[in-house]
């Protein structure tokens, strides 16, 4: 079954064989967190890709493959899975989440022509977008209730603001990665309102400094 379904990702053998590892940890005890085959299934692939670091496929493309061959799978069954197990999902770093948010939006073809009509070079606006995200995402990085891979697709955006017109929506930042454009927004909104706060902090300082 794994196998199948990392074929339809287009996955390497490498990361069929570190789920397969993974699957045979968490089979013995599958009763406990009350895990089905296809979930164990889906866990261990997930777990394999986060492992090595492969960020471009979420969570939601690996349940929609299983769906697809018939099998299925909730979200809320693998953080159970998570949660419960000797095995939490690892995560994968910052940079490697933006540069899959950045490769994956200079791919489009509609936000590259985007950016040529207002005489913005793409090549140029990218570099510069990914130095301005990673500041975003290490000032958001103690904002509770996001996940990593929410930060890295709504860093990006919120960065994009501040560097031209509007090239790319909320939703064609989250796709990127999987993320639903409701919590992009979300992001967005918290993000404002933490900034927000920080400036009026600053300017009372300020003002108390020079009384």
């Amino acid at each position: 079954m794994t196998e199948r379904i990392a074929e339809r990702l287009e996955l390497p053998k490498s990361i069929v064989q570190q789920a397969n590892l993974v699957a045979r940890r968490l089979l013995p005890r599958r009763n406990s967190y009350n895990a089905t085959i296809p979930a164990i299934s889906a866990y261990s692939l997930l777990y394999a890709c986060r492992s090595v670091d492969v960020a471009h496929v979420s969570h939601r493309e690996i349940l929609a493959a299983y769906t697809d061959a018939g099998h299925m799978v909730s979200k809320s069954r693998l953080m159970r899975i998570s949660l419960e197990s000797t095995m939490p999902l690892p995560h994968a770093s910052m940079d490697k989440l933006l540069r899959v948010v950045l490769g994956r939006l200079q791919s489009s073809e509609s936000v590259v022509a985007r950016l040529r009509r207002a005489k913005v070079d793409p090549k140029k606006y990218f570099t510069r977008l990914f130095d301005l995200a990673r500041e975003v995402a290490a000032e958001s990085r103690d904002l509770a209730g996001f996940s990593p891979r929410t930060v890295a697709a709504g860093s990006v955006y919120v960065a994009s603001l501040a560097l031209s017109a509007k090239t790319f929506t909320q939703r064609e930042a989250g796709e990127t990665l999987g993320m639903a454009e409701y919590t992009i927004r979300e992001f967005c909104g918290r993000t404002r309102n933490q900034r927000g706060a920080a400036e009026e902090s600053q300017l009372r300082l300020v003002k108390a400094i020079r009384a």
